[in-house]
């Protein structure tokens, strides 16, 4: 967990919720958020990631940023529980993200491989759309994104200062990206153990009600690709039956005996027709500009993804090219004119967001913002040093004879070694 030192005093008591770690302690309750309760979830943390991901080196580090949502790196090895969380006193629920989240490095495909073959998906729709008239000619979306390269590190790191054509990209990969973790996520909660799933069960439980309560009166009736992957997560769950997603990808056994590796071109095939729609509605309501000057010197850049003549892409984000190609082999899209843009976004009407349930649900993706946009409370730093400072306890077993004829006492002796430091 990180310090704040720009605070001196520990979180005000929030209402404690952990059940299940409290059976973990040995039934005892804990009423309080103090240093030796922070300290014992860190050593359950540490021992559900040893388990999890046995065999490999991950990090779980505790961001304090303000609306900071759980999130892995498959790449990385590293697992980011935010502490907003734990200091509302969700104790079970930390512990459920940070499972969720440990499975994902342990069964997830690569992001950089997510990415090339959402990309090369991304690629056919753009090729397959035109724009233009008989008078003057039709030109691609493809085209039209590439009139000028665009750097791989442009659309990856994002943030200020995006160009309408990188935005649109970043946009479209990451929505697609939505929509195939939204699969994942109900293999690897479906699948989890017993002892490990219980957390995750009662977290989906808590976050159900808002959306069961929006989705019955309309709100995520439109098949956008958000929309889309929290209904196949809420629907294999059994908080709702959705007939779309039941008629689109029903079999929840297929679902969880099979490997991404294979249930993801079946999910872009399955819905390849809404993922389509919704990058041309992406395109509609943006504002790309058909005239931009990129730098024509970059040498990583995207128009030539998966054309014969060049593959470098793949180099450039480290996917695997063949898998893409492979995921993507059974789509083939029909030249279509880009559809007019609906009454909606003609009116300049944006699409709705549901944020509760977006903030409250338990993945990462699913996720945009704290709920009600509550400041997030750091830990102090005098108070992260006393939590640490229980690494440095040892306990060693004594036996003593206090005279001749008594017995020899036996008792434990914790004593803080403060050579180990994280004593301040």
């Amino acid at each position: 967990m990180k310090a704040d030192n720009n605070l001196s005093s520990t979180p005000t008591p929030p209402a404690i919720d952990a059940k299940f770690m409290e059976r973990w302690l040995g039934d005892g309750k804990i009423i309080e958020l103090n240093a030796k309760t922070l300290y014992d979830l860190q050593c359950l943390i540490e021992h559900y990631k040893d388990f999890i991901c046995a065999g490999k080196d991950v990090s779980v580090d505790y961001p304090t940023e303000e609306n900071f949502t759980a999130c892995a790196s498959v790449d990385g090895n590293k697992v980011f529980i935010p502490t907003e969380v734990l200091l509302r006193g969700r104790v079970d629920d930390t512990i459920a993200l940070m499972i969720h989240e440990l499975r994902h490095i342990a069964l997830s495909n690569s992001e950089r491989d997510t990415i090339t073959i959402c990309y090369a998906m991304l690629s056919k729709i753009l090729k397959s759309i035109f724009v233009g008239s008989d008078d003057e000619g039709y030109r691609s979306l493809h085209e039209l994104v590439f009139t000028s390269p665009i750097c791989i590190d442009e659309i990856l790191k994002g943030g200020e200062g995006m160009s309408p054509r990188v935005s649109f990209l970043r946009k479209s990969l990451k929505d697609i990206a939505f929509l195939l973790n939204g699969v994942e996520d109900v293999r690897i909660d479906g699948t989890c153990p017993p002892n490990l799933k219980k957390y995750i069960d009662k977290l989906d439980e808590g976050c159900s009600h808002d959306f069961v309560s929006l989705y019955e009166a309309g709100e995520f009736q439109e098949n956008n690709l958000e929309n889309l992957a929290i209904r196949i997560v809420y629907h294999h769950k059994g908080f709702i039956h959705d007939k779309f997603i039941d008629d689109k990808l029903g079999d929840l056994d297929w679902i969880l005996e099979t490997d991404q590796k294979l249930s993801v071109p079946h999910t872009l095939f399955a819905f390849q027709d809404e993922i389509r729609n919704h990058i041309e509605d992406l395109w509609n309501n943006g504002d790309i500009s058909c005239q931009e000057q990129g730098n024509g010197e970059t040498e990583s850049f995207l128009s030539d993804m998966l054309d014969e003549a060049g593959d470098n892409l793949g180099d450039d984000i480290g996917g695997d090219i063949e898998k893409a190609k492979e995921a993507t082999t059974n789509i083939e899209y029909e030249e279509k004119e880009l559809k007019a843009k609906s009454e909606s976004m003609r009116k300049g009407e944006k699409e709705k967001e549901v944020d509760v349930v977006l903030a409250n649900h338990k993945n990462p993706s699913l996720k945009r913002s704290g709920a009600g946009g509550e400041k997030t409370q750091m830990i102090p730093a005098s108070f992260y040093s006393e939590i640490q400072s229980y690494k440095n306890l040892k306990v060693y077993d004594c036996e003593e004879t206090f005279n001749n004829r008594s017995s020899a006492v036996k008792y434990q002796t914790v004593i803080i070694d403060a050579t180990q430091g994280g004593i301040q």
